[in-house]
């Protein structure tokens, strides 16, 4: 399977850990909330990838998460040729949890708990997702919860 990038779905009774991603002049999605992840460098694994960027954007060390494997493959709709896979990890006890420099705020989800899923504005257009934590979840991490939520997962 061939992706450029991963994503780390944790999952924990009925929650997803999710990040608020750092406000960048150079990423489209910077301030949006999503699942840890980033992209995969050249001769890494899949999971080796989604264990990196995990710990870079919450502080979780790889031997603290239970790695069930690749669940799927999205992509953002605004960046085709980014095919992501998607990780399916649970933790290990308990998780020291902090935000890396990539990152402002690393908290769990319940998208069941939430107001559900609505229009919403993102950058002057309308968008469907989640409202959290002052920002928005959309697009391809609102696709996966999704899914998650459509497979019992979470």
């Amino acid at each position: 399977m061939y992706v450029k990038a991963v994503v780390n779905a944790i999952v924990r009774r009925g929650y997803v850990l999710l990040v608020k991603r750092r406000r960048s002049g150079r990423d489209p999605w910077s301030g949006d909330i999503a699942l840890p992840g980033g992209m995969i460098k050249t001769g890494e694994s899949i999971v080796d990838a989604g264990l990196r960027e995990t710990f870079e954007e919450t502080s979780i060390t790889p031997e603290r998460l239970y790695v069930y494997g690749v669940v799927g493959v999205e992509y953002p709709r605004n960046a085709p040729w980014l095919r992501t896979a998607i990780l399916l990890s649970k933790p290990r006890g308990e998780l020291n949890i902090r935000p890396g420099l990539e990152v402002d705020d690393v908290f769990w989800f319940n998208p069941r708990r939430s107001n559900a899923y609505r229009l919403l504005f993102k950058d002057n257009r309308l968008v469907v997702g989640y409202s959290v934590h002052g920002g928005v979840l959309w697009g391809m991490t609102w696709r996966i919860i999704r899914k998650l939520i459509a497979r019992s997962i979470i």
